[in-house]
């Protein structure tokens, strides 16, 4: 019964979680496209870093993805 209460608890905050960093990513979509390269990749409060801060290197992955696309990056 524990067990089953604790994996519950889990997976409610898992979800949590997982919802918190689609909205962040959605935020850093919106600002971050247009930082210069520098600004996204070397700052700490910019750019995928913030992601990876939080805890969400899927979106992070994604983020980074995106700014390769939208900048014509290599």
């Amino acid at each position: 019964m524990k067990t089953g209460l604790l994996s519950i608890g889990f997976l409610i905050i898992s979800n949590v979680s997982f919802a918190d960093c689609k909205v962040e990513l959605e935020e850093r979509l919106k600002d971050d496209l247009n930082l210069t390269y520098q600004q996204f990749d070397q700052t700490y409060d910019a750019g995928f870093r913030l992601l990876e801060k939080s805890g969400c290197h899927a979106e992070a992955a994604i983020l980074i993805k995106r700014f390769i696309s939208h900048n014509n990056s290599k």
